[in-house]
Order: structure tokens, then sequence, then C-alpha cells
């Protein structure tokens, strides 16, 4: 009987192979995951993944790894290896597995049990087979996401939660093919032959792309905390009520905050003058203790220690603000490539982050409290644009950050060619960087001049290139926003090419890393572009004596939806002047319209590619 069983897998196997080898690098031939809830506090998860890996590039899936904690203990396990005839190539067991000693978080009571397999060929099939026990209770319940990572086909995958009658089960279904059903005390979903997906350029988050449905429960009980997942409202009450008592502060403390500001002149110089404190005397590390890592640490500890992560530092802020009578919002937030929170799903599953709002009459503040390299007040890339949970005494409330205008996140480079006779070429460079562009270079003010050196070598098309000096400055002020400065001298005994009494120059080195986008002809995603910019470059070229210009770059402007382009060219003397401007749209575009976001790059990249044509004159 077992022989038959192994012969069927293994037709299975090969028919989801063959199909899927177009675009598939594993193929999830079966996914079972049972969630069985016996009460608010316990529930017993069991789950079963066979996954044949077609090639290298889905080798990882053959680990294993489940995460753990004093609420979540992994019970039962088993794997088993088999190669493409069904011969059984490795057998694991429980005993087999290993426990993370250590975690990345400074503090944290979860760990790992894994086991990392590396296939000797392909295909492979991988069997897991686990039971999870879940106790103290559940803020949310297992997602069903069948499809988690690009180029992988389902052959077949479902879902079953049971809940006991006086519970109730909510859910959220996302890109999900398949109607989730219930009856009474029980919701299931299962899909059946999804195609692989590719990662394509500038596309959708994968939690936006991805089929996913989210469970979780009305009322829940949580290490001794009660709460509701009915509304945004009851939720935010929930977590402010986590923050009962951690804002307290010693009284040597509160003395030594009303000295520094109670010579303040406004309300905006004390926040000013607290935030300073904070980033002279803490640092973030990452912390996963407490309820669910939803607690923050006690204001007076993050104080003592020094140290806190998102929660424990914004916690502390929002304490000495209310000594000082100012008032602020603990704010739940996801940082990262997704913004959304579902206004008809209330849930924490989502957010990763949080922050501090302080509403001010004419438009609120927005402090993060774990980088005070960012201005005060400053909201970052990572958050802008992205809905947030309030949470006061009244209940949580739903709001969505500010986002900046494209035009704001500004390059402006300043570049000044003194070529010479021999095709080399002296080259000065000052460049402005704001805002989102800025963001991306702060870490160079505080890396070694190496570092530095390297980076503008691989951001410049200088060839050969040396770097003589190069000085980075970043001015950060309170209220304002992020700038930063790269001043530098290069030299290129070869920046033109000679051929005969003729030297073609470029007329552009800034973007030694600009390239045109390839065409997806099977493009099936929306185009996503997160955050829209604007570069500009003022190139002088100071011409060689002997030599006059035979060939200038063309001129003119470009326009598409996703962005416009303009060249301005001016020959004066001895000099040429080009000026380069790019001004990218975020949005989020049809699939149809990749095709024209290519040829748009093309011409971009075309204009960036031109050369001064400069002759030698006769004597």
């Amino acid at each position: 009987m077992k022989s038959h069983i192994i012969f069927a897998i293994v037709l299975v196997v090969a028919h989801v192979a063959a199909a899927a080898q177009g675009n598939a690098d594993v193929v999830l031939v079966e996914s079972a995951t049972q969630v069985a809830v016996k009460s608010m506090t316990s529930a017993v998860v069991t789950q079963k993944r066979v996954f044949t890996i077609l090639n290298e590039n889905g080798k990882d899936v053959a680990n294993f790894h489940v995460s753990c904690d004093d609420n979540s203990k992994l019970t039962a396990f088993s794997g088993v290896v088999t190669d493409a005839s069904g011969r059984e190539l490795k057998r694991i067991k429980k005993g087999n597995l290993s426990r993370t000693e250590y975690s990345a978080e400074l503090a944290t009571d979860s760990y790992v049990m894994y086991y990392q397999y590396v296939p000797p060929s392909y295909p492979v099939t991988v069997t897991y087979e686990w039971t999870e026990q879940l106790s103290n209770g559940m803020l949310s319940y297992p997602v069903f996401a069948p499809q988690d990572r690009y180029r992988m086909a389902v052959k077949h995958a479902s879902y079953h939660i049971t809940v006991p009658s006086d519970m109730k089960v909510r859910y959220k279904a996302v890109n999900m093919p398949a109607a989730v059903t219930t009856a009474g005390p029980t919701a299931s979903v299962a899909v059946s032959d999804l195609a692989a997906v590719d990662h394509e350029e500038l596309g959708l988050p994968a939690l936006a792309r991805f089929p996913i449905v989210y469970f979780e429960p009305c009322q829940f009980q949580y290490l001794g905390t009660k709460g509701d997942l009915s509304t945004w409202k009851s939720l935010g009450a929930w977590q402010y009520g986590l923050l009962d008592g951690r804002d307290e502060l010693t009284p040597e403390f509160k003395a030594q905050l009303h000295a520094m500001t109670d010579t303040c002149s406004s309300q905006r110089s004390k926040i000013a003058v607290i935030y300073s404190f904070l980033e002279r005397t803490t640092r973030y590390v990452s912390i996963q203790l407490g309820i669910g890592g939803l607690q923050p640490f006690p204001a007076t500890q993050v104080c003592r220690t020094g140290f806190g992560d998102c929660k424990g530092l914004t916690n502390y802020v929002r304490a000495m603000l209310k000594e000082v009578g100012i008032n602020s919002f603990y704010t739940v937030i996801r940082a990262g490539d997704f913004k959304p929170l579902y206004r008809d799903f209330p849930s924490l599953g989502i957010p990763n982050h949080v922050l501090l709002c302080i509403p001010e009459p004419a438009d609120s503040l927005w402090v993060e409290c774990t980088n005070a390299a960012l201005p005060l007040g400053y909201v970052h890339s990572k958050v802008a644009g992205h809905d947030a949970l309030l949470c006061g005494p009244d209940g949580g409330q739903l709001v969505t950050l500010p986002a900046y205008p494209d035009s704001l996140h500004l390059q402006l480079s300043r570049v000044h060619l003194k070529v010479q006779a021999d095709a080399s070429a002296q080259v000065e460079l000052r460049q402005t960087s704001r805002y989102a562009q800025c963001e991306d270079k702060m870490w160079l003010s505080r890396a070694t001049e190496k570092e530095q050196r390297d980076w503008l070598l691989k951001t410049m098309k200088v060839p050969h290139g040396e770097v003589q000096k190069i000085a980075v400055t970043e001015s950060r002020v309170p209220f304002g926003v992020p700038s930063c400065e790269v001043d530098a001298q290069l030299s290129s005994h070869s920046y033109g090419n000679s051929s005969g009494s003729r030297i073609f120059v470029p007329v552009n080195p800034m973007h030694n890393g600009y390239r045109a986008l390839a065409q997806e002809p099977n493009r099936q995603g929306q185009v996503y572009i997160d955050m829209g910019y604007r570069d500009i470059e003022e190139v002088v070229i100071t011409i060689p004596d002997g030599y006059k210009v035979e060939s200038l770059p063309a001129g003119g402007d470009i326009v598409s939806a996703f962005g416009t382009f303009s060249t301005q060219v001016e020959a004066r003397g001895n000099e040429v002047k080009v000026v380069m401007s790019l001004t990218m749209h975020s949005g989020t575009y049809p699939a149809s319209t990749f095709g024209q976001l290519v040829d748009f790059g093309k011409q971009v990249a075309r204009q960036y590619g031109q050369k001064l044509v400069l002759v030698a004159t006769a004597h």
C-alpha cells in the first residue's frame, strides 16, 4: 500500500513540475493548516507542507523554521525528503532540529526551532508536518498565505479553523481567488492551481500582491488582559491600556526635566530640548519581551538603562512631554513598503512600528523616537503616507501620515569638468540632497573616508577616476528637513575618448548606476513608484586650448505619465553648460503601461549618455 501512495505522489509531483517549469522554482504540492481554538487563551495548530524544489533558486525552501516563545511551543514535528523517483533521501525527526542560542534582538523571550537542508540534486520533494500549542491567548490566528514567495506555483492549499461556539472568527481576504466559507464556529478556504508569480520591476509590495487571508478573534484574552478587536477604537483603547503606569518618572529626573525646559519660550522649544536629550542619552535596540512585544518597558527603566526599542523610546518621550505639560499620542504604524491598515479590519497583525504624534493647532507633529539623526518632526520615507492608529484615553483613531510632494525629494548636482587636450579631466562636484534623497546618504557623514571615496566612484561615471578629496556635511535642524552636501574633487587620465583630432566628452558624469528597465512582455502586476523625486545636474565643461565645439548634445523635453526630462545646452566662449532635469512621479499605474515606462527610461538613458564633440583648431 505504501508503495502505491509513493507512486501516486511521484506522478502528481512530476505532473506539477512539468506544468510549472516555465517560471517556477518551487511547487507547493500540498499545504494544509488546521487551527483548533480551544478557548480565548489556547489553540492547537497542525500544519503540513509538501514542496517540490525544481532548481537551486528555490533551495532555501528546504529549510524548516518555526518561531516559538513562552506561549508558543512546538509539540510535534517530522520531515522527509525524496528525489524525483520517490526514493527517500532523508528522514528528519524533532530531535534533529536546532534551537537558536541567541537572537539578533538585544532582548527577547522568543527562539527559533530550525533545520537546514541542502538538496544534493533537483528536483527534490520536501515534506514537513508539525504541531504547535498556543497558550496565554491570541491577538490573531495563523494567516493563510499559500503563495508567499515569487516563482512559486501552488497545486493545492487549504486552511480550516474551528473556534468554540461562543466565539466568532473575523477574517480579511486580500487578492484571494477563492471565497472563505463559514459554518457556525468554523471557517475554511482552499485554492488550487495557482501559477507562479514572477518578481517584476517596480511592482507592488508582496503584501499587496500575493493572496492572503487574515484570521482574528473578535474578543481576546491575552496575558492577563482583555481586549476587543471589533473596531479600531476598541483596539486602540486596549493598546493604550498597556501604557498604564509606564509613564512614571522619578522625582529626581522630573526636576532635571524642568531645569532643562522651564525657561523655554514655546512648546516647540521644549520638544526640541527633550528630543536632543533623547539623542544624547539613549540608543535604539530591538526588544521583544512582555505582552507579545506590544507593551513598552517603563519610562523609568529606559531612563536608567539608556536604551529601548521603538515602544520603549516612544513611551519614554511621551512621559517626558507629559511631565512638562505637552500631550502626545502613542501611535502604531507599519513602517516599510506597505502603507495601509484596513479600515474594515482592525488588527495588530500588520503594524510593526511605533512613533509619537504631538497634536498642534495647525497640524500634528510626528516624532520618530528610534532615529534621532532625523530632524525632529520630519516624516521619513518609511512612514510617509502610511496609515496609523493613534492610541489615547478615548480609544483608537485611524489617521494617515502626510507625504511630501515628489518634487521636494531633490538632488542637485553642480559639476565643473575641466577637459584637457589629452582627454584627461579634472572634476569638481558640489551635490545637495534633500528629503528622501538625503535619507539615502545620511550614513555618508558617519562613514570613513575610504567608504566615502568608494561610494563616490560607484556613483559617478568617471573612467579611471581618482578622488583627490571629499567632504560630506549633514544639516539637521529641529522642525526642518534632512539636507546633505557632498563636495568632492576627482581626476581622470582618460575621461573623454580621443580619435584623431577629436575628443568625445561625456557631458553628465552623475549617473553611473542609471539603467533603462528591460521589457516585460508578460507583465502581470501594476507599476508602483513608491517615492517620486527630482534630479538636476548643472554641468559646466571647460574646453581645452586649441579645441572648439564641433557638435553639441541635443536639447529638448521628454514628457510621459511617469515623469518628465529636459536637457538645456548653452555654449559660451570656452565653456559649454548642460542642464539636465529628471522628475519622476509617484503612483500606481496599469500593468499595460510598463512598456511606456521602459521607453521613457531608454530616452532618459540616451540623454544621460550624450557626448560633446570637440575638434582641434587648425594651426
